[in-house]
């Protein structure tokens, strides 16, 4: 007989700056100051207790938040609710026309410590709001709105979507097909309004690319809106393993793009769909784990640091095009790779933080703070002992796009510029799973 009563509380709070801030995701956040708002950011946190342990489970509209920062902030939080570090969890939706809180530029710094406050407040009214609920989960494709970003090109090379490299070449395929599943946590609460947690797996970052000095919660935050609206619910989005995952492609040499207010209702669609397939689940305690991640990182271009150097310095007297002209012919794929050579020799053989997982009932949410490939998120939803698995990179940190050994084996976008040596997705992924295991229901 199922003796635990599980509790759900919810609060959100406007977190759009009120003056011109640096955005992040697309280079130098120096040059891209916004001046205009397309979508409000927010940021919200879902409280689950069962009497005894709670998780904060946070929803964020940011690029990125570093690992240092998310875990002072956790700690910061820790200490104000008596709630352990472990059992919250910070994740971001990675819109690329955000504030980018990794700088030292005053107006970033400014805002950071204004998002630390809110972040540090948020919690109290979700403790304060926090009434029996009780636990409904839905799952379903939901495609036409992502799409695999790694595009086997005509001449034999593996392209991204922010290179530029599809422009003068014809597209064979993807390198796979993506993960179209989107899922769903409906936490129903009596007299109040239900929580509702949605996991998805895409870069939201169509305004950027069309608008890019937008401040915008991009795709996620219009699909917010909607399904709030719609669906009389709170809303928290957890974005999954979406670093191979755009929310645009193309066809041939034709760039293939919604505008994100698009995405947003086409999602928003979807989601009623899913919703349609939701089924009770039983309830269970609050659990928790984490551990500390090994992560081997990449020094086989420790010899090229030299060139990388003048590829960098290129760039002060170059435009973009000319300095990926020149760091081709030094057998370099882009000023990016040049970038991280430089990066990578500078760090140690591996780079070690915290990985985890966090259940209550036959829900879990197994978490890292990489940009996973969306081929490790599938398989830890599908094989995580739970009724649902949400996987989630962007978590409590911001590690660098980690490839899977396929993606190394083809080479290019996304396996040139991150900081790991082959075989660390894979290695992360069975760790994820084991921790999960530990809190088998």
């Amino acid at each position: 007989m199922n003796t635990v009563i599980l509790k759900a509380g919810y609060a959100k709070v406007d977190v759009t700056p009120a003056y011109s801030v640096p955005l992040g995701g697309y280079g130098d956040s120096a040059e891209r100051f916004h001046t205009h708002v397309l979508e409000p950011l927010c940021a919200a946190c879902v409280a689950v207790s069962d009497g005894e342990n709670t998780l904060l489970l946070f929803h964020i509209d940011q690029v990125a938040i570093t690992t240092e920062t998310c875990t002072q902030w956790r700690e910061e939080l820790a200490e104000k609710y008596g709630i352990p570090a472990e059992q919250i969890l910070l994740n971001v939706t990675h819109s690329h026309s955000t504030p980018d809180i990794r700088c030292e530029i005053q107006e970033a710094l400014r805002y950071k410590e204004e998002l630390r406050q809110a972040i540090l407040a948020l919690p109290a009214p979700a403790l304060e709001d926090l009434a029996e609920a009780k636990i409904y989960i839905a799952s379903g494709e939901v495609k036409g709105w992502n799409f695999v970003r790694r595009e086997l090109m005509a001449d034999g090379t593996y392209a991204g979507d922010n290179f530029g490299t599809w422009k003068n070449n014809r597209i064979l395929g993807h390198e796979t097909e993506a993960d179209h599943v989107m899922q769903a946590v409906r936490l129903t609460r009596e007299g109040k309004k239900d929580i509702l947690l949605v996991n998805w797996q895409a870069h939201p970052h169509p305004t950027g690319s069309a608008d890019h000095l937008a401040l915008s919660s991009d795709v996620v935050g219009r699909l917010r809106d909607t399904a709030e609206e719609e669906h009389d619910v709170h809303f928290a989005f957890f974005q999954g393993c979406g670093g191979n995952i755009s929310s645009t492609t193309r066809i041939q040499s034709e760039r293939i793009s919604h505008d994100y207010r698009d995405i947003a209702r086409g999602l928003a669609d979807g989601l009623t769909k899913v919703l349609q397939t939701l089924r009770p689940v039983r309830s269970g305690p609050v659990r928790a784990v984490t551990k500390v991640f090994s992560a081997p990182v990449n020094h086989n271009w420790d010899d090229r640091v030299e060139t990388a150097e003048k590829i960098v310095a290129y760039r002060q007297t170059h435009d973009h095009e000319e300095t990926r002209a020149f760091a081709k012919e030094n057998g370099f794929n882009s000023i990016y790779h040049a970038n991280a050579v430089i990066r990578r020799a500078g760090l140690p053989e591996t780079l070690e933080y915290s990985i985890g997982a966090v259940s209550f009932g036959q829900v879990c949410i197994a978490w890292a703070p990489n940009e996973l490939f969306d081929t490790a998120g599938k398989f830890l939803k599908e094989t995580l002992p739970f009724e649902m698995s949400f996987a989630c990179g962007y978590t409590n940190g911001a590690q660098s796009y980690m490839p899977t050994v396929r993606a190394f084996y083809h080479g290019g976008y996304g396996c040139d510029i991150c900081n790991y040596a082959p075989g660390a997705t894979e290695k992360l992924t069975m760790e994820l799973l084991e921790l999960g295991r530990k809190l088998d229901p």
